[in-house]
């Protein structure tokens, strides 16, 4: 806001801006790209400072033109104007307008001017700067997914390998297992065989005892007789 031994009038109301291409009350070519406004009263050419009260921001134009003709509006903006006071979107806002002598208005303007060209760039950065924050977020998430890709084969082979290693013990268990089960088996059968075979050396009749009904018959005759 201009300090209060420069200000010679001040207006507190609503702002409103327009965007035409035809000839303004002075004369001149209304142009949106330029910061121009319309007054109902102050001279053309006049330079007043317009601060938007709801966000503190301000901004210098040239009087050109007449208007606003609606009540409870002040002054009428250029679009460009609108846009640096930050009231494109609401179309209307509660601004203070202030008319200086001398240089103080040019120069506050100037200062207003810079400022925000520096809230702009501050703001600018700040939007380049959340992509390569957001790329680089993104580049150690596919880091860390290679990382933990290049970790599962190796796991996983681990795995099998472990896997592999049982099946493989345990084969092995079973295959002994046969083998003294078969080697045992052979002994036992050697051993049979060779006790039969001493016993059919001293007793030739030995093996044939074992045989069903053996001498049988010659038990039954002499049974009978003895009962005789």
């Amino acid at each position: 806001m201009l300090p209060l031994d420069l200000a010679k009038a001040g207006q507190v109301g609503h702002a409103s801006w327009y965007a035409l291409y035809s000839r303004t009350a002075s004369g001149e070519m209304m142009n949106p790209s330029e910061l121009t406004a319309a007054h109902r009263s102050l001279p053309f050419g006049t330079k007043v400072l317009v601060e938007n009260l709801n966000n503190g921001r301000t901004v210098v134009v040239r009087i050109n033109d007449r208007g606003p003709f609606i009540g409870g509006r002040i002054i009428d903006l250029s679009k460009a104007a609108a846009a640096n006071i930050g009231m494109i979107d609401s179309g209307v806002a509660k601004v203070r307008v202030t008319h200086a002598g001398g240089g103080a208005l040019e120069t506050l303007g100037r200062a207003t001017s810079e400022a925000a060209k520096a809230a702009a760039a501050q703001e600018k950065k700040a939007q380049t700067a959340k992509p390569q924050q957001a790329k680089a977020a993104a580049s150690g998430g596919s880091q860390k997914a290679k990382l933990l890709a290049a970790k599962a084969p190796a796991k996983t082979k681990h795995a099998a390998k472990s896997r592999s290693s049982t099946r493989k013990i345990a084969t092995a268990k079973k295959s002994y297992g046969r083998v003294a089960v078969s080697k045992r088996t052979h002994a036992a059968a050697k051993r049979g065989l060779r006790k039969g075979a001493v016993e059919a050396h001293y007793n030739p009749y030995a093996i044939l005892g074992d045989m069903p009904g053996f001498m049988k018959p010659a038990a039954k005759r002499a049974s009978r007789s003895a009962r005789a």
